[in-house]
């Protein structure tokens, strides 16, 4: 049984997706979809940078989205099938593609929009996040019940049982860092993200994300689909459109998501896009099951050859 990964941001680079589209045809042809639904070049952006303005959410969450989608149309062409798919953050999006549950259209539009909406709530509502190694989610929930006192700040990622992911203010994200090193993290990392996702100053954009999603079909998926906002399998396209409503201001329940899929039997983790970052928590979780990433013609074979029983 092989779990297809679909990246969040943070794994947005400048070259991402050009191997991809240079040796596809069909790839092209998602990147050219894309490109009449958004009205700019993506593709430009993508492969050229700059750094800064991929880095914006409302960039970002649709470069992820279609690279994605592309890594995957080549795993798909190369002979791979995924049993079970699950997406982190904004990869669920990707993720509900994968399985039928909305389609690609409709899918970029989507994700510009809920990426636009996010932005501006940023701007209202300024903040950051960190990674937090080291510490259990125990742990990390009595720092950061401390550090509210300096103002908002939650867990916002649940990504291993020693990574938690912190959301907030910027103040109280200090106070949450200066705190986990105190109480004997190994290593706290800020994120390439311009905003606290996944926390109550994501609020602000829910109502028009309401509006963005009642407007796109969700059909029940195709394929057994953890869903990163309950830490379970969904079972219908309705469940999934409430997720997605949800997901601005709920943490992300990785941890969760690994516990499903090691006790569905998965044997292969294939992360399908940009990075490696979900193949490394996976790996963390159950070395014991292997994982490699699909950014490239290449890379979808040997994901192929390792689905099918050889290694890497």
């Amino acid at each position: 049984m092989t779990i297809g990964f679909f990246p969040g941001q943070g794994s947005q680079y400048a070259g991402m997706g050009r191997l991809l589209h240079d040796a596809l045809p069909e790839a092209r042809e998602l990147m050219e979809r894309a490109e009449s639904v958004l009205g700019f070049r993506l593709s430009k952006l993508m492969f050229e940078g700059p750094e800064e303005e991929l880095r914006r959410t409302e960039n970002a969450s649709v470069a992820l989205f279609v690279d994605s989608m592309m890594a995957l149309r080549a795993f798909r062409l190369a002979g791979g099938t995924l049993d079970a798919i699950a997406g982190h953050s904004l990869g669920q999006y990707s993720a509900l593609c994968a399985a039928g549950v909305v389609g690609f259209d409709d899918g970029v539009a989507l994700v510009r929009r809920r990426g636009e909406l996010l932005a501006r709530a940023a701007e209202r509502n300024p903040g950051t996040m960190a990674a937090v190694v080291g510490l259990s989610a125990d742990q990390i929930r009595e720092v950061v019940d401390r550090a509210s006192a300096r103002g908002v700040v939650v867990c916002a990622n649940f990504n291993s049982p020693v990574q938690t992911v912190v959301s907030g203010e910027e103040a109280a994200v200090e106070e949450a860092v200066r705190l986990a090193l105190e109480a004997g993290a190994r290593k706290v990392r800020p994120l390439r993200v311009v905003g606290a996702f996944h926390s109550p100053l994501m609020g602000s954009a829910r109502e028009e994300l309401a509006e963005a999603l009642a407007a796109v079909p969700f059909s029940d998926p195709v394929v057994p689909t953890i869903d990163s906002v309950a830490g379970a399998i969904a079972v219908s396209g309705e469940e999934l459109r409430a997720s997605m409503l949800a997901q601005p201001v709920s943490p992300v329940r990785w941890t969760d998501v690994m516990e499903v899929a090691v006790a569905m039997g998965v044997e292969t983790g294939v992360e399908v896009g940009p990075g490696r970052v979900l193949c490394g928590l996976l790996r963390g979780f159950a070395p014991e099951i292997p994982a490699v990433n699909v950014e490239s013609v290449e890379s979808a074979r040997a994901a192929v050859v390792l689905q099918r029983g050889g290694r890497r």
